[in-house]
Parts: C-alpha cells; sequence; structure tokens
C-alpha cells in the first residue's frame, strides 16, 4: 500500500491487487486500486472565553486607557487542513473594542476607546473556519462597564 497526500483536503491510498481463479493453469491478475479520501468540514468552531478574574466576569473601568485587556478569546477546530483553521471578528461593538489575534486561534478582547456610561454591554464574537462551506460559530462577552470610585479623604474635626 502506497500513501500520498494530494493536498490539506485529500489523502490518497494505493492499493495493489491480485486475482487468481483456482486451478494448476491459472494465470494471476494484478490491478491497481486508489481511493481517495476527502476531509469533510463537519466541526464548527469551540470557543472560549477568560477574562483572568476571580469572579468570572469581564470588567473594565470607565476611564480605563485605550488597549485596555478584557478578555482572552481562544478558537479550535478539530477539523483538518482549511477545514481547521479558524478567524475571529467581532460582530458587535466595533468602535468600542478590538480582537486582536494573539497567535493562530487565541485573540485578547482590549478596548478602543474610552467610556463615558456606566453598564453592561454584550460584545458578540463571531469565529468561522476557512472550510467548504464554512462553519462558524459566536459567543457573547458580557462586559460590565464600571464607574470610577472616589473615595472622600477629608478629614473633618
Amino acid at each position: 500500500m502506497q500513501y500520498d497526500r494530494l493536498s490539506q483536503q485529500h489523502l490518497s491510498f494505493l492499493l495493489q491487487v491480485e486475482a487468481a481463479v483456482e486451478g494448476f493453469t491459472s494465470m494471476p491478475a494484478v490491478t491497481g486500486l486508489r481511493i481517495v479520501v476527502k476531509f469533510i468540514n463537519d466541526h464548527a468552531p469551540v470557543v472560549t472565553v477568560d477574562t483572568y478574574t476571580d469572579s468570572g466576569e469581564a470588567l473594565v473601568r470607565v476611564d480605563a486607557p485605550i488597549g485596555t485587556f478584557i478578555a482572552h478569546i481562544s478558537a479550535f477546530d478539530e477539523d483538518r487542513g482549511a477545514n481547521g483553521e479558524v478567524s475571529c471578528r467581532l460582530d458587535s461593538y466595533h468602535d468600542d473594542f478590538r480582537l486582536v489575534r494573539i497567535f493562530g486561534g487565541d485573540y485578547k478582547l482590549i478596548t478602543e476607546r474610552a467610556f463615558d456610561v456606566v453598564g453592561v454591554v454584550v460584545v458578540t464574537v463571531l469565529c468561522q473556519d476557512h472550510g467548504d462551506p464554512p462553519l462558524a460559530t459566536s459567543t457573547n462577552v458580557n462586559v460590565t462597564i464600571t464607574a470610577v470610585q472616589v473615595i472622600d479623604v477629608t478629614k473633618s474635626f
């Protein structure tokens, strides 16, 4: 058996098959059989979010500088070749946050500007593989924007 990689999407096996009819004067026949295995895109990316906070919540102060880390996003696809390659992008809040590729399927979500309101925003991250057809997974990151706490240190006598 001979094994060839035709591409990232295909494997090829070449088998030599020999057949003969039983008997004293039978002559065997030999032929080749090529089997081509095509990888299919049957797994959607798996996306995980880690905020590296004790509570697991994504928190940012309203006055945080541009580029403040919010969360680590990791996307993985079990398929092979292009079917297993994943790209992620923001599907919401493009002006407020940015997704930066760290390496492979690892990204960091950072702030793109300072905020002027306090509250919770839901940032949607869409991760899609490069298969045919492409499969995608989206996940939401709830980001809590908190106010700056002012501590009154005035002394009274």
